[in-house]
């Protein structure tokens, strides 16, 4: 058994991957504020989206991740299947972590992420202007694999 108090323990558990994935019968979003490194949004239909019945995607990509995109992937695949939706939606979610990867490394894994996503060819993939906050409206459906937690 590990020792909790170990300290390579408590880190490799502290450096995690989380994502925070909602089933969503409605899912909509409007930037509101662009922070310093956001990505850049030039056309107004880029500014909001909105989605019916899709899988919502929280991310928060943290300092040591690059090396999950594949089980990011993976864990991403099984529970989009359970829920049975053809539409994911990712969006970038610094609230989950306290360990955050600097903006630069979390763009560019999350827009990793979101392509290996859609190379897969089984699902409309769309992901949400990064570096922004953001209004989220949703309406979260019920079910075994509406609401999963996935930390890696």
């Amino acid at each position: 058994m590990r020792n909790l108090f170990d300290e390579t323990f408590l880190v490799s558990w502290m450096m995690e991957m989380r994502i925070l994935t909602l089933e969503c019968n409605e899912f909509s979003f409007a930037c509101k504020q662009r922070l310093e490194f956001a990505d850049p949004v030039t056309a107004d239909e880029n500014r909001s989206g909105s989605w019916d019945h899709c899988l919502l995607l929280l991310i928060s990509i943290e300092t040591a991740d690059a090396s999950k995109i594949n089980r990011a992937v993976k864990a991403i695949r099984r529970i989009a299947r359970n829920v049975g939706t053809q539409q994911l939606v990712f969006n970038a979610f610094a609230h989950l972590s306290e360990d955050l990867a600097d903006p630069e490394v979390s763009s560019r894994l999350l827009a990793e992420l979101v392509a290996k996503m859609a190379d897969s060819g089984d699902w409309e993939v769309s992901s949400t202007p990064f570096g922004w906050h953001k209004e989220l409206n949703m309406a979260v459906a019920v079910g075994p694999w509406s609401q999963k937690f996935i930390h890696l």
